[in-house]
């Protein structure tokens, strides 16, 4: 029979919502749902069940003589599967029973003798957002023990219900934003402390765990191809895990958490197919989660942890789990980042401080920035001194090294110079600077690489002083002989045998040309040095260059024609020019002599000559082999060959001396070769070199 609500029970159903609306925590709320409306409606018995955030899986409360307990999820899924709370939580409709036995939808007929005692029942749906929560159901042993007005209350209550767990979502929703926050908070604020791999992870389980308990973790990373074990919580003997790597079934159920980068969890891990149950240290764990570790897009390998119990690992508390993996992911990789630099940094230290050679990092005001061991011991300065100190306090000269470079370095460029600086005790230092632009710590400064040619130095003085000493004592011998032998062109006019005098003086010219020739090379290594120095004084005349050339044919034509190489001088007019007739004729005569060594019998050795803007430019061009870009590099350097056949003789000092002698003029010595193709020599002289002795170009 319906009837009202007394004014009892309006103060008790108050009471109720006032209750429902100060619980914070879904479970305690769910408590006093059931006792609440038990009481209200003065039922035998109630029950609760429960399926939290759209999961399969229920639990459920049991209410009996004051008593609540929990059910099982086994036996809430059999209720659910052929009972009235089945039928309520699949329609979302309320049903109200007065009489067990005449409706099947309380349990079916073989069921019923399990629950005889039960003679009518009131059921509703707890509905939030159109998603079925769960479902609340009263009964009493007696036949039409509620009421209409029973049915309504119990519909309040679980609406006021619904509404509480919109609150509680809402609240427990802000409650793990804010654990999370406080968590990644802490995480970050405590990364600078770790200093190791080892300390990171184990900071991350400390904070993985302030998530959601755990009995045993580990933390798996690539390591190449493989996952290793980099990290382990509630393990005994983590020692033993070092060397236990990864190795997934062909069917294993955590495939997507290596292969998709996605969360994977189970509440058995021992009856899942799956590699990670025979780790030695997941025996016995039930409930197991992983979490993938991911920086930017590299997944770096995946955190696993394990329970004891079946108690699931909530979606929520994955979710906020992934949020913090992020952040491992990210500080695991930042720290490996930070660790190769450090490496890259002790090898740039080390091959810095332990080189061989005197290196200086400077800025372009000129101070200094760093200095190595060896630049320390080349200026006898201890290195806190040099640092920090302007370059022209090392030394004076320095200054306008860095001057020049300034003014010719560019970026990707190299040059050098060579200077003599004084050491902290005046001793004498010369130095090859190697200079070019590079990055120090973010800002574009200056690497000098100083090489330490002091010794080199002195050799090549000694070498120097002993080859003009020998050469110097071959001028006389040399002097004397070519005087016997215009002695002996005089002599020649004697004899009266014609063919005989012909022949004669045919051997005084072909010696009189060799004297010459010796002679030469001996003015050459004299005077090479002084060209060095700029201390060899020119003699600038008018000279006629038709002379020059015809008196250049006279010293190399026979020696062409013994090669059976045509020899081609271009026939000019009568063309003056001011220079060191004797200088440029040894040039021109080294220039052909080297290309009649070089070009094989029965090829050509061309001289050419032209004015061109204020020049005079001399070209000798010959058909031999060629020469190597490597060896151009260094072809006009002293001792320097184009070729180590011993079969072709030379000391490799002609072409050094022909540089210095065009450039002491004024003008350009420089080299057109293909390998296998010839080569061709220029220089040029200034035409307006005005005549006098000068020790360089007017």
């Amino acid at each position: 029979m319906d009837s009202p609500l007394n004014d009892s029970k309006l103060a008790l159903l108050y009471l109720a919502i006032k209750e429902l609306n100060n619980c914070l925590e879904a479970e305690e709320l769910f408590k006093r749902t059931l006792i609440s409306a038990v009481r209200l409606t003065g039922a035998s018995r109630g029950s609760l069940f429960v399926r939290e955030d759209g999961e399969a899986e229920a639990w459920g409360l049991l209410l009996d003589e004051a008593t609540i307990t929990k059910i099982e999820s086994e036996t809430v899924a059999l209720m659910l599967e052929s009972g009235l709370a089945g039928w309520v939580l699949q329609h979302r409709e309320p049903a109200f029973i007065p009489n067990t036995a005449t409706d099947s939808r309380w349990y079916p007929r073989s069921r019923q003798d399990a629950n005889i005692s039960t003679k009518s029942v009131v059921a509703v749906p707890l509905v939030l957002q159109h998603q079925a929560l769960g479902v609340l159901t009263l009964s009493h042993t007696n036949v039409n023990h509620f009421s209409e007005a029973d049915a309504s209350v119990v519909a309040s209550i679980a609406e006021q219900a619904v509404t509480a767990i919109a609150r509680i979502q809402l609240y427990q929703v802000e409650k793990r934003r804010r654990k999370l926050a406080n968590a990644i908070a802490e995480f970050v604020q405590k990364l600078p402390a770790t200093h190791s791999q080892t300390d990171l992870l184990a900071l991350g389980f400390q904070h993985f765990w302030r998530i959601f308990p755990f009995q045993k973790g580990i933390i798996f990373l690539w390591d190449r191809d493989y996952l290793a074990v980099s990290g382990t919580y509630g393990i005994p003997s983590p020692a033993d895990m070092a060397t236990l790597s990864v190795e997934l079934y062909q069917n294993d159920f955590a495939r997507p958490l290596l292969e998709k980068s996605k969360p994977l969890s189970t509440t058995n891990l021992q009856n899942e197919e799956s590699w990670f149950k025979d780790v030695p240290a997941f025996a016995g764990v039930k409930s197991w989660l992983g979490i993938p570790l991911v920086a930017g897009e590299i997944q770096l390998g995946i955190a696993t942890f394990g329970r004891n119990t079946t108690e699931r690992f909530r979606p929520q508390d994955v979710e906020v789990a992934m949020q913090l993996s992020r952040q491992l992911a990210a500080a695991i990789n930042d720290q490996r980042m930070l660790q190769r630099l450090q490496n890259i940094e002790k090898r740039y230290t080390s091959l810095f401080e332990e080189s061989s050679d005197c290196l200086l990092i400077v800025e372009t005001s000129g101070v200094i920035r760093d200095a190595n061991r060896k630049a320390c011991r080349i200026f006898r300065r201890p290195k806190d001194v040099i640092v920090g100190s302007h370059v022209a306090l090392l030394d004076t000269s320095l200054q306008d090294v860095l001057h020049r470079h300034l003014t010719n370095l560019a970026p990707g460029k190299i040059i050098s110079n060579e200077v003599v600086v004084k050491d902290a005790y005046g001793q004498s230092v010369a130095l090859e600077i190697t200079a070019r632009y590079i990055n120090f710590d973010g800002e574009t400064v200056i690497q000098w690489t100083g090489y330490d040619v002091t010794a080199n130095k002195e050799l090549a003085a000694m070498r120097q002083d002993l080859t003009n000493m020998i050469v110097h004592d071959l001028r006389g011998p040399t002097g004397t002989l070519m005087g016997a032998v215009q002695m002996l062109e005089m002599l020649v006019q004697d004899i009266a045998d014609p063919e005989l005098r012909a022949e004669t003086a045919e051997i005084i010219n072909l010696a009189t040309r060799s004297g010459q020739y010796l002679r030469d090379l001996i003015d050459s290594v004299l005077d090479l040095s002084k060209l060095e120095q700029g201390d060899f004084p020119l003699r600038i005349s008018p000279v006629s260059l038709p002379t020059l050339l015809e008196e250049v044919l006279e010293q190399t034509e026979a020696q062409a024609n013994f090669k059976n190489i045509e020899l081609t001088l271009p026939t000019i007019s009568d063309v003056v020019a001011n220079l060191d007739h004797s200088i440029i004729r040894r040039v021109l005569v080294n220039l052909i002599d080297n290309a009649i060594k070089y070009t094989p019998s029965g090829g050509h050795v061309r001289v050419s000559l032209e004015r061109a803007e204020h020049q005079i430019i001399f070209t000798v061009a010959d058909d031999g082999p060629g020469i190597t870009s490597d060896s151009q590099k260094h072809i006009f350097e002293k001792f320097a060959r184009a070729t180590a056949d011993a079969a072709i003789q030379g000391v490799g000092l002609g072409l050094a001396f022909c540089k210095l002698a065009v450039e002491a003029h004024g003008g350009i010595i420089w080299l057109d070769s293909v390998e296998g193709e010839g080569s061709t020599f220029h220089f040029s002289i200034p035409d307006n070199l005005a005549p006098g002795e000068t020790n360089g170009a007017t």
